[in-house]
């Protein structure tokens, strides 16, 4: 058989840099704690090139020189709990390196994003078993969540970094057997008997709800760096926003969202994934906490409202917009694992 490496047999290990670009995990046997459950990610190259279309006597042109080469990871995880209330999850550094600050309290995790540049992580993704080890530095990124009534959570995350080249590659005596990876192994809460709250509605019936960020992601490039790569990945800005389609009633009244829509009227979201204590996930969109104590506040305001049929049902799609408020800000979104 042809010496190939299987697609299913990738494993994913991240963890939060303490010096931006410097690789934390430093070894091809990394902490199995360190270990993320992922589907199959999808690795790419960003590379830039000089086109030397000069003028000579050929017709072709002389071959390129390729002057920037960095690169990009995605893939997605199951929202679901550590097991244990205090423990942060499994996507702790993701979560971090994709704008979000962390606060663990006495019963719980809470993320919320973060003003300061986003912290960064570095990724090491194993391919095949023995097979090919790449890594990544400086990863910065950004995570949408979407979760369908049925199914479960997930936080879909996408990376940009600086790619390590010494990564091993090759077969025979220079592959690189996958480490042993220690899994937090919390089944994942199936989307079921959910109580969806918008504003002072709490029994809106959805099947679907989507979240994302929008990081926007920059980089910067330096003529003194002796690297084909951007020396530094950054969060610039975000700008949050996403969908759900709670199921059209004739005697909606309360919270009425084609009202809210007209009259730019903000309003808070609220449901929750689980209900076993460690497996607890809960969404807040327009929330602050300090010391356990969890305030609501109005972010979500409507931007868009289609109809949509399902299996014969009329529902709404709504479309949304997050905004922070006024004096504080990092107030948009928070995420609670208890």
């Amino acid at each position: 058989m042809a010496d190939v490496l299987l697609t299913r047999q990738s494993v994913i290990f991240a963890k939060t840099e303490t010096t931006y670009g410097t690789d934390v995990i430093n070894s091809a046997t990394p902490t199995a704690t360190d270990a993320i459950l992922t589907t199959l990610p999808e690795f790419s190259f960003d590379v830039e090139t000089y086109e030397r279309n000069l003028a000579r006597k050929s017709l072709s042109p002389l071959s390129p020189r390729v002057t920037n080469v960095n690169c990009a990871i995605s893939f997605s995880c199951e929202i679901k709990g550590s097991g244990t209330a205090t423990t942060p999850p499994e996507i702790d550094a993701l979560l971090q390196a994709c704008g979000f600050t962390k606060n663990v309290e006495s019963a719980a995790v809470f993320y919320k994003p973060d003003t300061t540049a986003s912290k960064s992580c570095t990724i090491y993704m194993f391919q095949g078993d023995p097979g090919q080890l790449k890594k990544i530095t400086g990863c910065v990124g950004n995570v949408s969540f979407s979760v369908e009534q049925g199914g479960i959570g997930l936080a879909n995350f996408e990376f940009q970094g600086q790619f390590d080249g010494t990564a091993a590659f090759g077969s025979g005596a220079n592959a690189v057997s996958i480490p042993p990876a220690n899994y937090q192994e919390e089944l994942p809460p199936i989307a079921q008997n959910i109580a969806f709250a918008y504003g002072s509605d709490t029994a809106f019936d959805c099947t679907n709800f989507e979240l994302n960020m929008n990081n926007e992601i920059q980089n910067v490039k330096s003529m003194q760096s002796t690297d084909l790569t951007a020396t530094n990945f950054f969060l610039s800005g975000r700008a949050p926003s996403g969908s759900f389609n709670p199921l059209l009633e004739a005697a909606m009244t309360t919270e009425d969202v084609i009202a809210n829509l007209a009259s730019s009227a903000a309003r808070h979201i609220m449901f929750n994934l689980g209900t076993d204590t460690g497996n607890i996930v809960i969404f807040r969109l327009g929330a602050s906490q300090s010391s356990g104590t969890v305030t609501d506040n109005n972010a979500v305001t409507l931007t868009n409202i289609g109809f949509e049929d399902s299996d014969g049902l009329a529902r709404y799609n709504c479309e949304y917009m997050l905004g922070a408020t006024f004096d504080t800000g990092n107030d948009e979104v928070l995420i609670e694992f208890k």
